[in-house]
């Protein structure tokens, strides 16, 4: 089965708003859930650039999240549950 990548940014304004707390939650998540994912960091998306752009930013698949606090990361990748 072909897991779904998970990129969670690392650049400095997501990891000044929390990233590092998005992969601990990640590698703290359930196995069964873990397991279905690739976790990848990235040094920058250059999505925040512009000033109402949110950090964190995760991209699951095509999709990507702004703001993402890691009490709603279960949330988001339950949306991509196939």
């Amino acid at each position: 089965m072909k897991k779904t990548q998970i990129r969670i940014c690392l650049g400095t304004k997501c990891y000044l708003f929390g990233a590092g707390d998005l992969v601990e939650t990640f590698q703290n998540l359930p196995e069964e859930i873990q397991s279905r994912y690739e976790l990848v960091t990235v040094s920058c998306f250059t999505k925040c650039e512009s000033p109402e752009a949110k950090t964190p930013i995760i991209q699951i698949g095509e999709a990507f999240y702004y703001g993402v606090q890691p009490e709603k990361l279960l949330e988001i990748l339950k949306k991509h549950d196939n």
